[in-house]
């Protein structure tokens, strides 16, 4: 039984949701930066909620599931300025490859070649293209997506014989670095499912304070790699909390497929409905996931709770995953709770609280988010 893996996150829904982009601003205006361990965009809490290689013609589709960045550039042929166009249109922004364009409407940064540890493509090379980003334009950011091979239940590429330090390179070498485990997707092992959160934990520590994401698997089949199912909507959601509460500041989804023929998007309707819940939760929240950290101790009757919490503006919010698919109960004691309630936020209901402590029962996999206050 894995032991209780705790993290607190307190904050408040009462600040402004921020959007994607401002319209109306000119592309120089916007400024995006780093700030405690996630990001700031025109000075307001960015959570980015990305995309791989997509189209433009699925921009809007993927849109309003809630996806405010498209990373990468999913068809050859599109120009720069036809990409940026496309993520304006549809209110989000672009992280294109580098070197690229310096300033768009909708231009959030650039990022750099996918999986470089795997290619064999060493921190330095990065570190050079990082600083001629810099150089580019100061008020954008660069994105890394490494494998997991940093993760001690897989193994770094042969080149760095067995140490871990290149991704720790890797990191300070960028703005925000990002890893994909895909354990149901890519494994068919659906109860090696908890390798995201131990995996986000792994990275958060390597990554010495820059933001962290992760991308979560959000396809209705398995991957070429091995015959299985595809990850279902209460998996991707579990998924989600499980980097969240493990200190990711941002995710993005994989959805591609190669299993009855190639698609950027195979992704069923009962999926696609859970990614714009679980979205567009992430969108109202984002001052409350990205707040001021608060301790938080949790206990309960066995099994692994991962919860997370966070304060601003006056308000408590406590999020909370089982890793397990067994039903657990927990017992949350964030410090200086205050109030008589625990409002499990968008389920109509509220726990009572005694002394700063409330508890609640957590069915498979189920996710509970609370604000106190």
């Amino acid at each position: 039984m894995r032991t209780l893996r705790l993290l607190v996150i307190v904050s408040v829904l009462g600040l402004a949701v921020p959007g994607a982009f401002s319209s109306g601003r000119a592309a120089s205006n916007h400024v995006a930066t780093v700030n405690r361990g996630h990001l700031l965009v025109d000075g307001k809490p960015f959570f980015p909620i990305m995309q791989w290689l997509q189209c433009p013609s699925l921009f809007d589709q993927e849109a309003a599931l809630g996806v405010n960045v498209f990373l990468g550039k999913g068809c050859a042929g599109t120009t720069d300025v036809q990409e940026l166009h496309a993520s304006q249109q549809a209110h989000a922004f672009s992280v294109l490859p580098t070197p690229g364009v310096s300033t768009g409407a909708s231009l959030l940064g650039w990022h750099f070649e996918d999986e470089p540890d795997l290619k064999g493509i060493q921190p330095p090379a990065i570190i050079a293209e990082y600083q001629a980003n810099r150089k580019r334009n100061p008020q954008l950011l660069s994105f890394l997506t490494v494998t997991a091979g940093f993760f001690s239940k897989r193994y770094p590429p042969a080149w760095m014989h067995g140490s871990v330090a290149p991704y720790r390179a890797y990191a300070q070498a960028s703005d925000m670095i990002g890893t994909d485990v895909y354990p149901i997707y890519g494994f068919c092992r659906p109860d090696w499912i908890t390798w995201v959160a131990d995996a986000q934990r792994e990275l958060v520590a390597l990554a010495g304070g820059h933001p962290t994401f992760q991308w979560i698997e959000a396809v209705s089949t398995s991957s070429n790699a091995c015959k299985g199912r595809g990850v279902q909507p209460q998996e991707l959601r579990a998924e989600v909390w499980m980097a969240i509460t493990n200190g990711a500041t941002g995710i993005g989804y994989f959805t591609h497929s190669w299993t009855g023929g190639y698609s950027q998007f195979r992704v069923d309707p009962d999926l696609q409905a859970e990614m714009r819940r679980t979205d567009r939760q992430l969108s109202a929240l984002t001052p409350a996931l990205l707040g001021n950290p608060v301790g938080l101790k949790v206990s309960g009757d066995g099994g692994a709770i991962d919860a997370v919490a966070r304060r601003a503006g006056g308000k408590l919010y406590v999020f909370a995953v089982n890793t397990t698919r067994a039903s657990l109960r927990a017992t949350f004691s964030p410090t200086g709770a205050t109030g008589r309630k625990a409002v499990a936020v968008d389920e109509g209901r509220a726990v009572t609280t005694s002394s700063g402590s409330f508890g609640d029962r957590f069915g498979p996999l189920a996710v509970h988010l609370y604000r106190i206050g």
